[in-house]
């Protein structure tokens, strides 16, 4: 499996982008894998969904937000999953731990039938 790539967005309000971002148990092959085996929708075309969510100090995710739809029913599964997510390890900042937004491109495959191996992440300190 080919690793994503991550992306860093610097919030200009903040003190920019943290030391240590935060991550996914296993990496990012490990929330690929996760997002996979839990999306039943079935594209019809190719398309991206863009969520956002916070990453607490706890490494909880809260206040998931969908950025750019696919539809109502895929929605709705994205939130689910974000939802059932085991906890990130927090990002760290200067030593401290530190929340941050997460922008999570999802791109559904219509070869495969399912969510893309690849994804991008985005993160920036919290404002």
């Amino acid at each position: 499996m080919k690793s994503p790539k991550i992306y860093y967005q610097i919030n200009p309000r903040s003190n920019g982008m943290p030391e240590v971002p935060a991550h996914f148990p296993g990496g990012l092959a490990a929330l690929n894998q996760f997002i996979h085996a839990r999306s039943t929708y079935v594209a019809k075309e190719r398309s991206v969904m863009v969520v956002t969510f916070l990453v607490n100090e706890n490494g909880e995710v809260e206040a998931p937000k969908i950025l750019n739809s696919v539809n109502a029913e895929c929605d709705q599964q994205v939130l689910y999953i974000l939802a059932s997510m085991p906890d990130w390890t927090p990002a760290r900042n200067a030593g401290a731990i530190v929340p941050v937004q997460v922008n999570l491109p999802i791109i559904f495959d219509v070869a495969r039938n399912s969510v893309k191996k690849e994804t991008s992440i985005r993160q920036r300190a919290a404002a």
